[in-house]
């Protein structure tokens, strides 16, 4: 087995362990790596939460609760006691990821919220070529050698 390929099999062992709920602490020491190594991998392996990602999350959320609430509605009209208190947790689970709970002025929008992305270092640098860049430009002339 190449070294490319043990990697890419420990590192799957890695996410795997951290989805299955263990510590990355726990983690890194199984596999002989730093808890930052370890973090990085999982890290890695993630996907990144766009917004349209999130809008679909919130799409499927929805869904499953208008199934569900369907069905414990239902159940609940009838007279049956405990459906009416899962029907009324579905409701509290709507109204909190739609935003209802919140005071409104504090209140945005579950699909508006977004991840702030981090800077990479590609960036820093690249920031840092313009910022040299302007320092040494040339002052516009007006053709004359002279300042406008």
């Amino acid at each position: 087995m190449s070294d490319d390929v043990e990697v890419a099999d420990r590192d799957e062992q890695i996410f795997c362990a951290r989805l299955a709920g263990k510590s990355v602490r726990l983690i890194a020491k199984r596999f002989g790596l730093t808890v930052e190594e370890a973090s990085k991998i999982i890290e890695e392996r993630c996907a990144p939460l766009s917004a349209s990602m999130r809008r679909q999350e919130l799409q499927l959320d929805l869904e499953r609760l208008d199934a569900l609430q369907t069905v414990f509605h239902e159940a609940a009209m009838r007279g049956d006691v405990a459906s009416a208190a899962v029907y009324i947790k579905i409701l509290e689970r709507r109204a909190l990821v739609l935003g209802f709970d919140q005071p409104a002025s504090t209140r945005v929008s579950p699909i508006e919220v977004t991840v702030a992305p981090q800077e990479t270092s590609t960036d820093r640098i690249r920031r840092a070529l313009e910022d040299l860049a302007r320092e040494r430009l040339p002052a516009p002339s007006n053709g004359h050698g002279e300042e406008p």
